[in-house]
């Protein structure tokens, strides 16, 4: 077996470079051929060194074109874009199956200097559509990639990376770099990465600023690459360092080796990544695996990596990672445990006597109702979770307001997230708080607010995996002390008779039982409920239980029953021949699992998380739209034994899981314990058991998966298609004369259209001459489409003409697309269109875009490195307007760059004209100041549109100059 790598670069101590050498090590163990190439081999990792080779050039590339087309299989690691990508598109298809590994791109906003490496590492990340299948490492990047691209998330997979959690998990009690910084009892900071932008060292320096008054004293140590290209982040952070006068308690180590970051690891109180983009972040996990606390920003893919091991603060926020942190390094106070009197119950309380011998806390459960008839499940689940309690020996207050006196209780548990009391007191009582959330996605739980005050809580008691995992993955509240709970559900007790009999009707009926809002989804549900009866009437009995602001509508096989005790809706549940459930905002689904635990199947929405978690024991269906639904109501009444069998499953589903009254107890009973606790030791435990699954082993096992799965599935098709159509209307508009027209082309194939393969031949039918030729800007992925202005010598005289376009690819022989497009040419007319002072506000806005993008660089980022490394810095720096000359990569990117958005102003400018006109002297003389003031604009325009068109032509002259230059010096 042959294997070819592919990466920019793969150096000793960076994630890709480690990750390269050991893929290397992973085929080669397995006897196969491996081969690993390059664009630089600047600290080159010493595994690597026998079998890499470097390609520098075009012709480097073409050099290893027959390699790679003898390769079974070829990994791809895109941390950025690199000639070697080139050979993607000339050997998808042919043998060869690719594995593209996204590692993720920095967004260009997020650095300081010249972007455009970072914004061609964006754009070319589309080739991944060459690729039979992609790996990324944590949710986030494959929701950035696919988000990007438009890749079927369908072959997209999240593979761990690989850190050596041997060398961390040591028992060596030599802290070296305390010892070097002269510490003893001052608490250190650590942070571990690149001196880049984004990584946001800035907000740490500030938060140590933040923290002068603590006692023992705050240090950081920043560990990581400060040269060449970050050198200018370096003094950034230095001279802050300076203005803020923490000098002595930051420390710049640089790049250190393998055995001094491992010391440093050792030496570290907390560990802090105040990053703004990571795509999983290695050193996050080498903390946690070294059992360090770790804190990072609330963003990107921080909050999935840290998950429930650490805390996170809100992102460029100085002062919240600084109350992080105190929170951590602080000297923790003594907690009250043990026996406690019971205070006078306020108004709305109902109190529990404790029936056990044990220690018991003085608890307050708070909730917005908890009368019999509460019907949320947030309210029945905290009602739940008092009678437990109790029962567990805790004294316990049931209450629906707040406790006078909160500092009075051991705990306070409240609940749901969204209420006004749980909001209260995350603020004023945050270390007595436990939150019970209920969370689900909504806009509500998205606000930057929600994390940065729920992150403070003492714990959290989430009812499902689906919810712990959006409030730590997508909303960044990340908790150690925090335990999915789920519920507690009583053996069956519903009566399928008796619930037949209530409904009194002897057909089959569906049930639907919760809150009558929109919420639930209840809308879509009765409007798919009249759907199915328009084309099959008579076939179930609907019946509703419960109430609420929206009304039931009336209709003689409807039955709204309302409110019904629990005797009732048990049996309800019981006889009922499915329960449906279309809500997509779901933390449990309470009646879900009670219509389980009475063996009726469940008809639910795809939308919800949770539902598709429960669903995985088969105890139901979901549906996505009305068509799945329709046919399931159908497959209901011809297969009622598979639905009776679906029951059953969901029955067992509950009584694994939910039957446990002493597990339920006992997971909120741990998080009640752990108050007791430092926050930092829970985040050591944490972090422990969260990395204890991810060794080589581990990894071995699951990139295996991977390249089996590559290796033996069928190979994807690279369908090329593409639609022409015009941009407005049914035919393409111009002046006579005019040198372009605008057209709209859309990929509907299935691989990439790339610009240097790509193009357009146009020709007036009725005039003699050669087609006039026009390239793509740039890449158009499947799926999407963009404004073209195609060249096209426009005939002098106004009138109706047919134009032929033809697509073709270098690389086809034939055209792909021939189409024949109805051409108007007409000089402008004197009428106004509505919305045109919009349109000419937006052609302004590009026109101004274009010319900034037609500036050349203002100079380069360096990056020698090596022992004469600061010589050939200065020569070339005093060599900058000769050096300048020959970056034709750069030129040409930002000159592509500029005539794409100046050519789709130029041409919706001419289309404006074409259609608008400009008023001559005597009709503007009767118009009102407004539509003077068009005309105006209009001839502002258009000056500037002749002097853009000259612009354009010079610089497609000078860049078909440059082109050749290095062209020739390519061969030479």
């Amino acid at each position: 077996m042959r294997v070819a790598l592919l990466a920019h670069s793969a150096r000793s101590g960076d994630a890709v470079g480690n990750q390269v050498a050991a893929r290397a090590a992973f085929f080669r163990e397995r006897a196969a051929d491996v081969r690993v190439y390059v664009e630089t081999d600047a600290r080159l990792h010493a595994d690597l060194l026998s079998f890499t080779q470097v390609v520098a050039t075009d012709l480097d590339g073409e050099a290893i074109l027959t390699d790679l087309l003898q390769s079974d299989l070829i990994v791809v690691e895109y941390s950025q874009a690199y000639r070697l990508l080139d050979v993607l598109p000339r050997v998808a298809g042919r043998g060869p199956r690719i594995l593209f590994d996204y590692h993720g791109v920095t967004p260009p906003k997020f650095w300081h200097g010249p972007p455009e490496a970072l914004r061609e590492g964006q754009k070319r990340r589309g080739l991944v559509w060459f690729a039979d299948e992609a790996a990324v490492h944590s949710e986030f990047m494959k929701r950035e990639l696919c988000e990007a691209t438009g890749f079927p998330t369908a072959r997209v997979y999240v593979l761990p990376l690989l850190f050596d959690l041997t060398r961390l998990q040591t028992n060596d009690p030599s802290r070296r770099l305390r010892q070097r910084l002269a510490l003893t009892d001052e608490r250190l900071l650590l942070f571990v990465g690149r001196l880049a932008p984004n990584k946001r060292v800035p907000v740490l320096i500030d938060a140590v600023a933040k923290l002068k008054d603590q006692q023992p004293a705050i240090h950081a140590a920043i560990v990581g690459d400060s040269g060449d290209v970050y050198r200018a982040e370096l003094k950034h952070c230095q001279d802050l360092a300076n203005q803020l006068d923490v000098t002595d308690r930051v420390h710049f180590l640089g790049h250190v080796d393998e055995n001094d970051l491992v010391d440093a690891y050792r030496s570290a109180d907390l560990f802090v990544m105040p990053s703004l983009h990571e795509g999983c972040c290695i050193p996050i996990l080498e903390a946690m695996a070294a059992g360090v606390p770790v804190i990072a920003a609330r963003a990107a893919a921080l909050p999935e990596t840290i998950a429930g091991a650490g805390l996170t603060c809100a992102p460029d926020d100085a002062d919240d990672l600084a109350r992080q942190i105190r929170r951590v390094t602080e000297i923790p106070r003594d907690r009250p445990s043990g026996a406690r009197s019971v205070s006078e119950g306020a108004p709305d309380t109902l109190a529990y006597a404790s029936g056990s011998d044990g220690p018991t806390w003085k608890l307050a459960i708070v909730s917005p109702s908890c009368g019999e008839n509460a019907l949320g499940g947030a309210e029945r689940s905290l009602r739940l979770i008092a009678d437990v309690l109790a029962e567990s020996g805790h004294r316990v207050d049931l209450m629906t307001n707040e406790p006078a006196n909160p500092s009075s209780f051991d705990a306070i548990i409240v609940g749901p997230y969204c209420c006004e009391l749980a909001a209260k007191l995350a603020t004023i009582a945050p270390d007595r708080t436990i939150l019970v959330p209920c969370f689900h996605d909504e806009p509500l739980a998205r606000q930057p607010e929600i994390a940065t005050r729920f992150t403070q809580v003492a714990g959290v008691l989430y009812h499902s995996e689906s919810e712990r995992r959006l409030a730590e993955n997508d909303l960044g509240i990340n908790h150690p002390n925090s335990a999915v709970i789920g519920t507690w559900i009583d053996s069956p007790r519903g009566d399928t008779k008796r619930g037949q009999k209530l409904i009194g009707r002897d057909r089959p009926y569906l049930l639907y039982c919760g809150r009558f809002c929109n919420e639930k989804n209840l809308p879509l549900l009765v409007d798919w409920l009249k759907q199915y009866e328009s084309e099959h009437s008579d076939q179930f009995t609907i019946v509703f239980i419960g109430g609420g602001e929206l009304q039931i509508p009336d209709n003689p096989n409807w039955r709204n029953l309302g409110f019904v005790s629990e005797r009732n809706k048990a049996d309800l549940l019981a006889g009922a021949s499915a329960l449906i459930q279309l809500s997509t905002n779901e933390s449990l689904s309470l009646v879900a699992l009670e219509a389980w635990n009475e063996g009726t199947p469940v008809i639910v929405h795809s939308n919800c998380p949770v539902m598709r978690e429960h669903l995985e024991a088969g105890g139901g269906r979901a549906v996505a739209n009305y068509e799945q639904f329709r046919d399931s109501l159908n497959d209901l009444l011809q297969n009622a034994h598979d639905w009776q069998e679906m029951g059953r499953r969901g029955r067992e589903y509950v009584a694994n899981r939910y039957h446990s009254h002493a597990e339920f107890a006992q997971r909120i009973n741990e998080v009640l314990a752990a108050m007791n606790r430092p926050i930092a030791d829970l985040m050591r435990e944490r972090g422990l058991e969260a990395t204890r699954g991810r060794d080589d082993e581990a990894w071995k096992l699951a990139f295996s998966e991977r390249v089996e799965s590559v290796l033996h599935r069928e190979p994807v098709e690279l369908k090329f298609a593409v639609v022409i159509r015009p941009r407005h209307g049914d035919s393409l508009r111009a002046r006579p004369g005019a040198r372009r027209t605008g057209i709209r082309l859309e990929n509907t194939g299935a691989a990439p259209l790339l610009a240097e393969d790509c193009r357009i031949r146009a020709r007036v039918l009725s005039v003699n001459g050669e087609p006039d030729v026009t390239r793509l800007a740039e890449m158009l992925l499947p799926g999407r489409s963009c404004p073209l202005a195609i060249r096209l010598d426009v005939p002098i005289k106004s009138g109706e003409y047919l134009i032929e376009l033809e697509f073709e690819r270098d690389r086809q022989g034939a055209p792909m697309e021939t189409v024949r497009l109805p051409l108007h040419v007409e000089p402008a007319e004197s009428n106004r269109a509505a919305g045109a002072d919009s349109l000419l506000d937006e052609l302004m806005r590009k026109l101004a875009e274009a010319e900034s993008l037609a500036e050349l660089p203002a100079g380069y980022t360096d990056v020698s490195e090596g022992a004469l490394g600061s010589l050939k810095r200065t020569i070339k720096q005093k060599l900058l307007h000769q050096f300048q000359t020959a970056y034709v990569d750069v030129l040409s990117r930002q000159q592509s760059a500029m005539n794409r958005v100046m050519l789709e102003a130029i041409q919706e400018l001419s289309e404006c004209l074409a259609m608008l006109g400009q008023p001559t002297g005597d009709q503007t003389a009767g118009l009102s100041d407004a539509t003077g003031q068009f005309g105006q604009s209009l001839r502002q325009l258009k000056a500037r549109v002749r002097d853009a068109t000259k612009r354009l032509d010079d610089v497609d002259e000078r860049l078909k100059r440059l082109e050749a230059t290095s062209a020739r010096t390519a061969i030479e």
